[in-house]
């Protein structure tokens, strides 16, 4: 019953079409709980027969237009698979099965980056580019391959699916369901209401599938492989994979580019030879070679069953431009061409004074602008100049979304948007990608890699490193068939939500709570503090029926929930492993259990927890995991909380042994932070408050970046126009407006009595722009300047 619970939580949230069957994933989820009994004996009895229901072996297909593409050509539309929702909450669970044998195993190769966990398109990007980076470094030979397998996912034989997998060591009912997966698959066209007679798929993965990806990786488990097959040299051909996108490359000294060739040529025999086995081919007409050397007079010659290989001086993989003198230059302009198309795109949404507001403006610049510019060129080593364009485009399509004009301050424009330079942006996101890399096991041989090569992103790897520590050990988590080994609780009976209760009723609640579902149960409360004045961050824990109470500090700024945890690894150790009893943890962070609720998603001290947890049930421990509210007066919650607000500031509080790493993500966002430009000239303005009109924040950020169109901002751009205030003659910049000018003055009377009122003055300028308050004093006193210049018009003539 766990698997299908976890299944169900894991189906997609969006609007999901039903297959034959008309059920759907909404239809699943909102499942009563009486009905999932009979639900999983559906299921099971699929799983234990491997006979499946016609309806799950039949896919609706509906053909959409591509964007663009004439509608009276067959091959301008894009095939759509439906199939059953309920057939594809099984595959979910056999999938979670087969991914842990395989994984646990070793079965599928570390060149495999797709469509596994912790893996992405950036790992065969960044494989492939620090190896140009490096041989263009070390003036080295390099061929690469960019290949096309022809019909990939249509056209895999069943049997070699089916044959992978048994040499993989997949057994029994696993490899007879896979079986009768593939076995008897029909799909029907659907168009305009009508639908064709089935046509039975007797080769390729069933498109629209939960299990086709998988099936697909293991079919080609074995390429890398085969193609190394021959005689052994120092320089191994190295390969990168994402799907069916496929590269192979070889580098070696400058004068052996002959050695290059023939290791290339070797390796597309091969892999020749086997895909064949697969019934797959490759097309040599859709592949292509690249050569990066010192000679460039050098001619690579290759071939694909008998056919020539064609030799660009570009190529794309995965998405970016590589060109054959590593300059990364082709990416580039791809990059600069998307961010023009969709800051014209942002024009078009948003105006000075009226538009979409800011706030869906700046998601719009992330989702449509920076995320292009983020993909791949963070893996790249790109020089100033090409890092000067890129910011240069981003900072226009910036000052599109907040509208202000094209004069104002770059520096000012990113504090108001909240956003970094793209830099440091994109270097924040290379570390990010690093860090998952070293999280992950199949990837720990790409990061063996690039350390050792001379490209920008084993600097950067040296760089993190620097700032969070080496790499923890990794703890696999629990198989997927297993039942859970923890059991969380994370609310107390009759409690709603903590602020509408007052803590003496929350209090009694927690204890009637505990007393009833725990009654004779040790209790051990546990508790984790963050301090941000001081930078650091402690665990304690209390175990009530002995009275031991232990404090740590952890050696880095941690994030809560890392504390928290921390806390439930201390408490942990303090248990007798000599007498088993029945335990209760008692914490009052419910993101931290969470995590210890599944695993398999969660963090790698998490994961130590729950294997400490196991540890302790294998040894006759019985434990169980409870979320009490904080600070209502629970005295063993309070306890814990005074040893570790206490353990801030004693020098003698022994350190906890949970690694930086352990929070690399947060210390390399708070590291990149301090490398804001508008930092060098004091704190960051507060945020605008939401849900202003477009034309007041507008307004605003034309203030603060000191781009507002006064008369005598507009003189300086226009010499025929007058600068002076039109009611009293005086010079009419922003201060004058704002601060002095006698036509506003009943209106700036009320606007200061509101700044007043927050504790804040409000005699210049600066101090209207950027009240010196708490965020949520900050938003009432900007928001009261938002209200003044509508009221007074100045909106209009900001």
């Amino acid at each position: 019953m766990f698997e299908l619970r976890r299944a169900i939580a894991a189906l997609p949230r969006r609007r999901s079409a039903p297959g034959p069957d008309g059920v759907t994933n909404a239809a699943l989820r909102n499942l009563d709980e009486s009905a999932l009994p009979d639900l999983l004996a559906h299921l099971n009895e699929a799983w234990r027969s491997a006979v499946l229901p016609p309806e799950w072996r039949t896919a609706t297909v509906v053909p959409v237009l591509k964007p663009g593409k004439p509608a009276d050509q067959l091959n301008s539309y894009r095939p759509i698979a439906l199939t059953s929702c309920v057939g594809k909450l099984l595959e979910r669970m056999v999938m979670c099965r087969l991914v842990h044998h395989l994984e646990t195993v070793g079965a599928l190769p570390d060149c495999y980056a797709g469509f596994r966990r912790g893996r992405c398109t950036a790992d065969a990007i960044a494989d492939l580019a620090t190896t140009l980076e490096d041989g263009k470094a070390r003036r080295r030979t390099t061929g690469v391959v960019f290949l096309d397998i022809a019909s990939a996912f249509d056209g895999v034989l069943h049997s070699a699916i089916v044959d992978s997998l048994t040499r993989l060591g997949v057994r029994g009912r696993a490899l007879r369901y896979v079986r009768a997966f593939l076995q008897g698959r029909e799909a029907r066209l659907r168009a305009s209401g009508l639908y064709s007679a089935p046509r039975t798929l007797t080769r390729g993965v069933p498109q629209g599938s939960v299990l086709s990806p998988l099936l697909f990786s293991v079919a080609l488990a074995a390429l890398p492989h085969a193609a190394r097959v021959g005689p052994r040299y120092k320089v191994p051909l190295q390969i990168a994979t994402y799907a069916d996108d496929v590269a192979i490359w070889v580098s070696d000294h400058g004068g052996r580019r002959r050695f290059v060739q023939d290791k290339l040529q070797r390796a597309l025999t091969n892999m020749e030879y086997y895909l064949a086995t697969l019934g797959l081919t490759l097309s040599a007409p859709k592949s292509v070679a690249l050569y990066n050397g010192p000679h460039r007079t050098f001619d690579l010659t290759l071939t694909i069953n008998g056919r020539p290989l064609e030799v660009r001086r570009e190529a794309t993989y995965l998405g970016l431009r590589v060109d054959d003198r590593v300059t990364w230059e082709p990416a580039v302009r791809d990059a600069l061409r998307g961010t023009r198309t969709t800051t014209n795109i942002l024009r078009l949404l948003g105006g000075a004074r009226r538009g979409t507001e800011q706030r869906m403006m700046l998601q719009l610049y992330r989702g449509l602008t920076l995320a292009r510019v983020l993909y791949a060129l963070p893996l790249l080593a790109l020089t100033e100049h090409q890092w000067e364009r890129i910011e240069q485009a981003q900072r226009v399509a910036l000052r599109v979304c907040l509208g202000v004009p094209r004069h104002a301050s770059s520096r000012l424009t990113l504090a108001e948007a909240g956003m970094n330079t793209v830099r440091n942006t994109a270097g924040e996101r290379a570390m990010r990608h690093l860090v998952r890399m070293q999280e992950t096991p199949s990837a720990a041989s790409l990061v063996a890699r690039i350390s050792g090569r001379r490209a920008q992103l084993a600097d950067t790897l040296t760089r993190l490193r620097d700032i969070a520590g080496a790499p923890v050990r990794y703890t696999a988590p629990p198989p997927p068939n297993e039942p859970p080994i923890v059991v969380a609780e994370l609310s107390v009976s009759n409690l709603s939500a903590k602020r509408n209760v007052q803590p003496t009723v929350a209090r009694q609640l927690t204890e009637h709570h505990c007393d009833e579902r725990y009654h004779g149960w040790a209790r051990l409360y546990t508790d984790g503090s963050v301090r941000d004045t001081t930078g650091t961050a402690t665990a304690a824990a209390f175990r009530e029926d002995t009275g031991r109470a232990e404090a740590e500090r952890l050696v880095f700024h941690a994030s809560s929930t890392t504390a928290e945890l921390a806390a439930l690894q201390l408490g942990l150790r303090l248990l007798d492993e000599n007498e088993p009893a029945r335990v209760v943890v008692l914490a009052d962070s419910r993101a931290a259990l969470s995590l210890l609720r599944s695993p398999d998603r969660s963090p790698q001290l998490a994961r130590e927890v729950v294997a400490r947890v196991g540890e302790l049930q294998g040894k006759g421990w019985i434990i169980a995991f409870q979320w009490l509210p904080s600070h209502c007066g629970t005295s063993g919650n309070e306890r814990a909380d005074q040893l570790a607000a206490r353990a801030h500031d004693d020098p003698g509080c022994p350190l906890s042994p949970v690694p930086p790493f352990t929070d690399a993500r947060l210390l390399v966002r708070r590291r990149v932070a301090l490398s804001h430009p508008e930092l060098e000239h004091g704190p960051l303005p507060p945020r605008l408050p939401r849900r202003l009109t477009r034309g007041a924040a507008a307004a605003l950020h034309r203030l603060r970046t000191g781009s507002s169109f006064t008369p005598a901002g507009r003189a300086r751009w226009r010499t025929d126009r007058d600068g002076s205030c039109g009611h009293c003659g005086a010079h009419g910049d922003a201060e004058h407006l704002m601060c002095h000018c006698p036509r506003f003055s009943d209106a700036r009377v009320d606007l200061g009595r509101a700044y007043g009122t927050l504790g804040c003055p409000s005699d210049t300028l600066d101090e209207l722009l950027r009240p010196r308050l708490p965020r949520a004093k900050a938003e009432r006193a900007l928001r009261a300047l938002a209200t003044y210049l509508g009221n007074t018009g100045l909106k209009d003539v900001m």
